[in-house]
């Protein structure tokens, strides 16, 4: 079950008509939950659907994703070979790593919906959204989903290219550490952790 946080996240996402969106979402907000949760409901609402997961390194798909997606209790089969979930009305999510060109392989797909997680970590991220996914989401009138916490690089792509400039048309959705059901102690004892600038990065959403 999703978080009241998580409910708001995919309620923004539907009801944002806009094909490229950006949300930056902190450490403990459940953020690649609510996004696989996405993708499943996407598949299991629309037969036939195909959706794009990709993340920084294929590696995490194995170690990161699957694992998450199996919480959720997904009901398809994970073809290994292929790195996708295939659903009985015939929908799939399709992942794949930015790494090492691993991205050119989601060419000539049509997607309903392509997810970008952990976006600020991904390589030649404006390639990807613009010359790969950007053209397979136009058919199907799909969406493009970039989220990450803030990149430790404020020089990355995610940041340069698609947060600042959202940043200044008001279209970046941000959610912080306050806005998840943790209480005001847990989110103190977590602070203790963390230098204030890795704080303010990972869980307020802002540089320090």
């Amino acid at each position: 079950m999703l978080t009241k946080l998580q409910e708001k996240i995919q309620q923004d996402i539907n009801s944002n008509s806009d094909t490229l969106q950006v949300f930056i979402g902190a450490r403990r907000t459940g953020r690649t939950l609510t996004l696989c949760d996405l993708a499943i409901k996407t598949c299991e609402a629309t037969p036939g659907a195909v959706v794009a997961y990709v993340v920084p390194r294929s590696m995490s798909i194995k170690r990161l994703i699957v694992p998450v997606m199996k919480t959720l209790n997904i009901n398809a089969e994970y073809r290994v070979a292929d790195k996708e979930y295939v659903f009985e009305n015939g929908s799939k999510i399709v992942f794949s790593g930015s790494d090492n060109g691993a991205t050119e392989d989601l060419r000539g797909l049509s997607f309903n919906l392509a997810i970008v997680d952990n976006a600020g970590y991904c390589d030649t991220l404006t390639y990807l959204v613009r010359s790969i996914l950007t053209p397979a989401v136009r058919v199907q009138k799909g969406k493009i989903i970039l989220s990450c916490i803030l990149p430790k690089n404020r020089s990355h792509e995610f940041v340069t290219e698609f947060v600042l400039p959202f940043l200044l048309k008001g279209k970046v959705k941000t959610y912080s550490i306050y806005d998840s059901e943790l209480s005001a102690k847990e989110i103190q004892d977590i602070k203790q952790d963390y230098t204030p600038d890795e704080f303010s990065r990972e869980f307020e959403c802002c540089y320090g």
